[in-house]
């Protein structure tokens, strides 16, 4: 192995590493290895097809920017979006709102997403809000028919 391959190999690993401890911190252990436990027992097509979904999800919202929060092919996108969020890990509606705001507003997250569309970070953080905002509703919903079903 050349030494310049052996650099890139350790630079990658202390990457792998900062990257880890950066999502252990904003959302603790336990996802960080539901994730990793996920992404292991992916073959590798299944993982190449995921990195293909990533891009086709985040290329059709892109084409939505235009789109009120609340119309029905955002809302479907949106679906799409938590689904495949979702093979990763299960994501409370705490998480799904901090997406919001790390595709804003963590530069790397921003320069990744812009490439579909500069405006793009921009519109997921509304987007994103309004659709857990939705899910909180109807989560809300839900609780009050259980009381009134119990009294």
């Amino acid at each position: 192995m050349k030494k310049s391959d052996r650099k890139q190999k350790k630079a990658l690993a202390i990457k792998r590493k900062r990257d880890k401890q950066e999502v252990k911190h904003k959302w603790g252990s336990e996802k960080l290895h539901e994730t990793e436990m996920n992404w292991q027992s992916y073959d590798p097509k299944e993982k190449q097809d995921m990195v293909a979904e990533s891009k086709a999800v985040f290329k059709a919202l892109a084409q939505l920017k235009n789109e009120e929060t609340d119309s029905q092919k955002l809302q479907e996108a949106m679906q799409r979006w938590h689904r495949f969020i979702g093979l990763s890990y299960e994501p409370s509606l705490e998480i799904l709102r901090g997406l919001s705001y790390v595709y804003r507003d963590d530069e790397r997250f921003r320069k990744n997403l812009s490439q579909f569309d500069p405006d793009l970070p921009d519109f997921l953080f509304g987007a994103i809000n309004n659709y857990v905002d939705s899910l909180e509703e109807i989560w809300l919903q839900e609780q009050v028919n259980t009381l009134e079903e119990k009294h």
